[in-house]
């Protein structure tokens, strides 16, 4: 027990409150100051962002004229894969072609050619000898530098150990495209990009969000404003690697408690894990630093002693509390955390205090920046449109007002934002990065081939 109130130690003594003033504008100073030097040339180490090139411009092809054209699919960046074959319909988006498989996958693999034999055994090596024409569309979310090559976009792999726990021995430096052709033994035509920066869907998009398991901003920009072309005309798409960052204030003790977490999980020492902005923002860890809170005061206030759960791997957690403040239905939080007596009425405040405190970090460090990329790479333009996708920006309630309201308060009302949600909904909305890696890479066929 300590003399402090519960509230006042969320708070105060842990700092879990929203971002003050001068944390937000020390934050965009220090986020700018970063990418500034990463537009002259791609940052490959350290913190970010890493304004990573991909070589891929906007689509601007009308899906007319691309209506019936297919593609293989994969999609790589957490434990699940998913892979199949789609065509663009009458509508311009991607519709599969059969069944697009998933499956949970090992993030360690000692070499490329290990990654690659996981591939052909889950469905890969299938889908290419019944479609041997058909160019292979990757989403691999992972740093990685794009490369312009003669089959298509490779992407150069920055780093052997890769963000959320993956591992792929040998595979720093390595092209994936190339080296995948050479496993194969044959040229296949391939497009390889992140996930973010294939949300860009249109000559209209400047940015693109995803706030789900992972963070990040993509960014339009014009060539010219890079330091190694500054002489070619037209427009590129930057994959900023913005959740990379480490430029916003920590949660003191449960920040250094989750690292712990981390290190543990990645068999790591603690002061081998990097901290990253991403941390306070995506979903696969907000939910568990909700839980380390709960915690806390649980040790120190003998609060939530019937709550048999504080593992949260999502977001869900702090949405479903959220929710549960505006309807009054605590059903799913109890279900959350294990639960059947009810939580008292400081309890539901106190999770709800946590959750909103969460909440609006989250959103404030994503709206800062934004406003930072915006301020190095297209501060002439008034208006943004951004296209998005992940459960954060979409279904956690209040999200989006306060991100609306940062970028409102910190530029002083100059710059209109607008939110373009990814045209994949429903069931189809697991398969939106796939969808859209299909639909950039048809698009960049027909374009240039």
């Amino acid at each position: 027990m300590t003399n402090y109130s519960p509230e006042f130690y969320i708070s105060n003594i842990l700092q879990l409150r929203p971002l003050i003033i001068t944390e937000r504008n020390q934050m965009i100073d220090n986020f700018s100051t970063i990418a500034k030097r990463g537009l002259q040339s791609p940052i490959t180490e350290g913190p970010g962002p890493l304004l990573l090139r991909s070589y891929i411009s906007p689509p601007e092809t009308p899906f007319t004229e691309l209506v019936g054209k297919k593609a293989i699919g994969i999609d790589i960046g957490g434990t699940n894969l998913r892979m199949g074959v789609g065509k663009i319909d009458k509508n311009g988006l991607i519709k599969p072609v059969g069944k697009i498989k998933s499956k949970e996958i090992p993030i360690e693999y000692n070499s490329l050619d290990d990654f690659f034999e996981m591939l052909l055994k889950n469905g890969l090596e299938k889908l290419i000898k019944e479609n041997p024409n058909f160019p292979l569309a990757c989403i691999f979310s992972f740093p990685g530098i794009g490369q312009s090559t003669p089959d298509g976009i490779d992407i150069t792999i920055v780093n052997d150990d890769m963000p959320k726990g993956w591992h792929i021995g040998g595979s720093k430096g390595k092209n994936l495209g190339e080296e995948l052709n050479k496993f194969l033994k044959r040229e296949r035509k391939y497009f390889i990009a992140n996930d973010t920066v294939a949300l860009i869907q249109n000559q209209n998009d400047d940015f693109g969000v995803v706030c789900a398991s992972g963070y990040n901003w993509s960014m339009v920009i014009e060539k010219s404003k890079l330091g190694e072309s500054q002489q070619e005309p037209g427009i590129t798409i930057i994959n900023t690697e913005a959740g990379q960052a480490a430029v916003a204030p920590t949660i003191p003790i449960i920040t250094d408690k989750l690292l712990e977490i981390i290190a543990k999980e990645e068999e790591k020492p603690v002061d081998q894990v990097t901290l990253r902005d991403e941390y306070q923002v995506s979903g696969k860890y907000l939910g568990r630093t909700l839980g380390l809170v709960v915690d806390e005061l649980r040790d120190k206030y003998n609060l939530f002693t019937s709550v048999k759960n504080t593992v949260f791997p999502k977001s869900f957690v702090a949405s479903n509390i959220l929710s549960a403040e505006e309807t009054g239905d605590w059903r799913k939080v109890k279900k959350n955390f294990q639960t059947h007596p009810d939580f008292s009425d400081q309890e539901k405040s106190l999770l709800i205090q946590i959750a909103s405190a969460l909440r609006n970090r989250s959103a404030q460090i994503v709206a800062d920046h934004l406003i930072a990329l915006w301020q190095t790479g297209c501060p002439e333009k008034n208006h943004l449109q951004i296209s998005s996708d992940g459960p954060i920006i979409q279904n956690m309630p209040g999200w989006k007002e306060k991100f609306m309201q940062e970028i409102n308060f910190a530029t002083n009302n100059q710059l209109k934002i607008e939110i373009r949600e990814t045209s994949y909904q429903g069931k189809m909305r697991n398969f939106r990065g796939i969808f859209d890696v299909m639909s950039q890479a048809i698009e960049y066929f027909n374009r240039n081939h």
